[in-house]
């Protein structure tokens, strides 16, 4: 299955087996899913969160400091 990731330098489409999650899609661009959170349109959702095909989800980074 399609799925576009959009992070906050680019966007990209990866291919996904069905089933798929979240985290499975921050993986596959190789990116650390413990540093962002993920939105499928206005909502938050979790890593566990299973993806369908064409689904669009929006990666955040998250910062902190002190």
């Amino acid at each position: 299955m399609r799925i576009e990731v959009k992070t906050p330098d680019k966007g990209e489409v990866v291919e996904l087996n069905s089933g798929a999650t979240v985290r499975d899609a921050i993986l596959k661009l190789g990116e650390n899913p413990e540093i962002y959170l993920a939105k499928r349109g206005s909502k938050l959702v979790m890593e566990i969160e299973e993806l369908d095909d064409g689904d669009s989800i929006e990666l955040i980074k998250i910062v902190s400091g002190g």
